[in-house]
């Protein structure tokens, strides 16, 4: 079967349907269905480029460290990205990890949390102001206690503490140190053993 080319023209109709960049809504964001990392600021939406594998193992090494944490606890949630936190009606972001302290925490929420006790976020190599500066910024306004900013090119973990309605930088740590957080004192990270999980994604047997 053949198709003419007005057939197989995009469908234009459908996108009138959708906001230009600084015209979407809370809502409309809200209401998007996607796998893919999209976060929201004043309207526009930004697209944040898909993990690679350094990211991924990265990140499970964290999480599986503080699932650890909050089991032995037997308090406290924890969620991922692609999961919303809402900061307020202009700001959404989706951190790597997010974790209240308390599961039956009022800002937490089946599609969005309103907030979290501490945050960790891996750098993207394409824009490494957003995790540094612009999310810190925001992270700030949505009182988030603690801020974790890991550092894949760098080889550093940037710890961060609330303090007012600032962060104030606890340390930057880089292999051979151990990083102790505040929000969970349980949880202390050997920052060389979670760069060595980077090393693995170019340790592998190819398939």
């Amino acid at each position: 079967m053949s198709y003419s080319t007005y057939d197989r023209r995009p469908t234009y109709e459908m996108l009138q349907e959708i906001p230009y960049q600084g015209e979407w809504s809370e809502g409309e964001y809200i209401a998007i269905e996607s796998n893919k990392i999209i976060e929201f600021t004043d309207g526009f939406l930004e697209f944040l480029p898909m993990p690679t594998e350094i990211h991924l193992r990265i990140h499970e090494y964290i999480l599986a460290a503080i699932r650890m944490v909050l089991a032995r606890r037997a308090k406290g949630v924890l969620n991922f990205a692609p999961f919303k936190m809402k900061v307020d009606a202009t700001r959404y972001r989706e951190p790597d990890v997010l974790v209240l302290l308390d599961e039956n925490d009022p800002r937490r929420g089946g599609r969005f949390w309103t907030g979290a006790d501490f945050v960790v976020e891996i750098v993207c190599p394409d824009n490494p102001e957003r995790d540094y500066w612009k999310k810190r910024v925001d992270y700030a306004d949505a009182r988030v206690t603690e801020y974790w900013i890991v550092d894949p090119q760098m080889l550093r973990v940037t710890q961060l503490h609330l303090v007012e309605k600032d962060y104030a930088v606890v340390g930057v740590w880089t292999p051979g140190d151990i990083i102790t957080s505040k929000t969970l004192p349980e949880l202390s990270v050997d920052v060389k053993l979670w760069f060595d999980e980077m090393k693995k994604a170019f340790t592998r047997d190819p398939a």
